[in-house]
Parts: C-alpha cells; sequence; structure tokens
C-alpha cells in the first residue's frame, strides 16, 4: 500500500470485530507481544494504541491460567 493508505473491505464482508470485547487484544498481546517483552495497549479515552515495555524481559502473569478460559472460548467463537 502507498501513501499509507489501508486496503477498504468490500461492504457487508466478514464481521465487526472489536479487539479488547471480542478477547483479541488479549490473544494478540499473550502470543505476539508478552514473550517479546511488550504489551498492545488502547488508551480507551483517546482510542489511541500503545506499544509498552522494553522488549528486555517477557511479561509474565501468575496464576493458574484458569482466567484464560472465557477468552479462549470467545477466540474459538471469532475463528471456528
Amino acid at each position: 500500500m502507498m501513501n499509507n493508505e489501508y486496503a477498504k473491505a468490500p461492504k457487508r464482508q466478514g464481521r465487526p470485530v472489536r479487539l479488547c470485547d471480542d478477547g483479541l487484544l488479549w490473544y494478540i498481546n499473550r502470543c505476539v507481544f508478552h514473550p517479546r517483552g511488550y504489551a498492545l495497549a488502547l488508551d480507551t479515552d483517546t482510542n489511541d494504541w500503545y506499544l509498552l515495555g522494553d522488549g528486555v524481559e517477557p511479561w509474565v502473569f501468575g496464576g493458574d491460567g484458569s482466567d484464560e478460559t472465557d477468552l479462549l472460548r470467545q477466540i474459538k467463537e471469532l475463528m471456528p
């Protein structure tokens, strides 16, 4: 793409996706950014996206992963 233009999706093709509400932001962070020491974050006041972290250490969260079950279910519903 040239000049920072985004390809326009054809009308009524696909379905709307809400990165935060649909669990996709969690999935992208969990699989792509967190292992590399970063996190993609949305400022809900400005709707701006930020890349957090320094890339030195992976982001690690405690717990047994049980809180991720619902998020995984949401992802599977989006991408059957």
